[in-house]
């Protein structure tokens, strides 16, 4: 008997997972994206693959997950933070987090998924704007009216070497944070805002370039490419309405404390592919892989909307001093007996405050 062809709506990170999953196990799968091709959100910037979710090395999770790691990435175990005054080094034991860069050129995260994809059979429709109830998995990306928070920045060559810095002060990312990363000879300088009507873009991302002058030393960015992106987040994620499966940020998942949701989109595509293969609830095993992360980060976003740089401040000053600074982070991101009460508190602070309802 004909299988049924699975349908995938978007070709974002959770969704092309989810592709190479199905199509691996021998479903075939047809993945329609809005865009006129794969990676056209972004234009060559760099994003981290954070490290500390989980006992398991992402890298090694990957291949367990049978993807291939045919992109380029760059460990760090060493990142310099900064309020703008002062400036300290915090030190990994193992990485905290791989560096990958995005877009559709070579070599990137999203362009790798993609061969991988299409070398297993998938195929791909561009400029295709499918309804998502026709999907099986919906990957549609950032929520419209759900947007919390947006990234202005620039990717340049650089003769500096590989570094990672981030920079938490009000000036330069209002509520949020600025950030460089280099590596190969190539820079992203960026600065990411929530309430973005708050603050002037231009003059935050100069202030986060100042203050990163100030450890560096000058930055050229002479035929640099402009970047930048937005984020969404649900308090209640969305995992299954009906026979649709929402993954990464069409369900509402991400790191509201510091963005870093490629791990959770992977995993959250790896989830829904296999609930279709094993004939498993994608609810459940969403909301056992997923809730204690995100309910913790509610928390700390909570922290940081209310006390401010005080938490921030507070929060470096601990990892730098800790003897295992990634284990510290685990427990910052794992919900326990303190965040528990404190959720309700947060989550009725937040939903005044951003779309995240």
């Amino acid at each position: 008997m004909e299988t049924k062809t699975i349908i995938i709506a978007g070709g974002g990170i959770s969704g092309m997972v989810a592709a190479i999953t199905l199509a691996s196990a021998g479903h075939r799968v047809d993945v329609h994206e809005k865009n006129p091709g794969i990676g056209m959100r972004f234009a060559g910037d760099f994003q981290g693959v954070e490290n500390w979710t989980q006992d398991q090395d992402v890298l090694t999770e990957l291949s367990i997950k049978q993807i291939d790691l045919n992109f380029d990435y760059t460990p760090f175990s060493k990142l310099t933070v900064s309020d703008g005054a002062v400036s300290r080094d915090v030190f990994f034991k193992r990485p905290a987090f791989y560096v990958v860069r995005r877009g559709n050129g070579a070599n990137t995260l999203d362009q790798s998924l993609y061969h991988q994809a299409v070398s297993k059979g998938v195929k791909f429709f561009f400029n295709s704007h499918i309804d998502p109830t026709k999907a099986d998995i919906v990957a549609t990306g950032p929520l419209p009216g759900h947007i919390i928070g947006i990234v202005r920045g620039m990717v340049f060559k650089t003769g500096l070497t590989d570094m990672a810095i981030g920079v938490c002060n009000n000036t330069a990312a209002w509520k949020g944070y600025g950030y460089l990363l280099v590596t190969n000879g190539m820079a992203c300088l960026c600065t990411m805002v929530l309430e973005p009507h708050k603050q002037d873009l231009q003059k935050s991302f100069n202030h986060t370039k100042s203050i990163i002058e100030s450890i560096t030393g000058s930055l050229t960015m002479d035929g640099g490419q402009r970047v930048g992106g937005v984020g969404s987040y649900r308090i209640a994620p969305i995992f299954q309405d009906g026979p649709q499966r929402y993954v990464g940020e069409a369900s509402g998942l991400q790191d509201i404390i510091w963005g870093f949701g490629i791990r959770t989109a992977v995993t959250s595509g790896w989830l829904s592919a296999q609930s279709i293969i094993t004939g498993t609830s994608y609810q459940e095993r969403a909301q056992e892989q997923f809730l204690s992360n995100h309910h913790a980060s509610l928390v700390g976003r909570f922290f940081w909307e209310n006390i401010g740089l005080r938490y921030s401040s507070f929060f470096i000053n601990r990892v730098s001093n800790a003897k295992d600074p990634l284990n510290l982070m685990k427990k910052y991101y794992s919900e326990h007996f303190l965040t528990r009460p404190l959720y309700k508190i947060a989550k009725g602070f937040l939903k005044r405050r951003y779309p995240i309802y």
